[in-house]
């Protein structure tokens, strides 16, 4: 991305799933919006992305994730490796329950 976004900014161009650099000096910066869902730290880390901090908001339907984000100790500068974070993202944010999988109810 060029240029500097505000956080705000981000959250509207994110989607469900966007990866940036543009506002946090050492760490890339990983934003979800979805309806609540378990596993989207794992999916992160589950890729060998090292999770700095992380904030969560959460209102009635919707979850707003964003992980202060870093591979091998550095940003993520690849937009390759940008394109799979959001892949990993969006795979997570639409997996479906085991339950589902399995022919199962929740």
């Amino acid at each position: 991305m060029m240029g500097t976004r505000s956080f705000e900014e981000l959250l509207e161009l994110a989607g469900e799933a966007l990866c940036a650099n543009d506002l946090v000096r050492r760490f890339s910066l990983a934003i979800c919006n979805r309806p609540h869902k378990v596993g989207i730290a794992h999916a992160l880390t589950e890729n060998g992305l090292d999770i700095a901090s992380a904030r969560i908001v959460t209102d009635a339907r919707r979850v707003r994730d964003s992980f202060y984000i870093a591979l091998n100790g550095e940003k993520v500068t690849d937009t390759e490796v940008q394109a799979g974070i959001e892949e990993a993202l969006m795979a997570a944010i639409h997996a479906r329950p085991v339950a589902e999988t399995k022919g199962g109810s929740i």
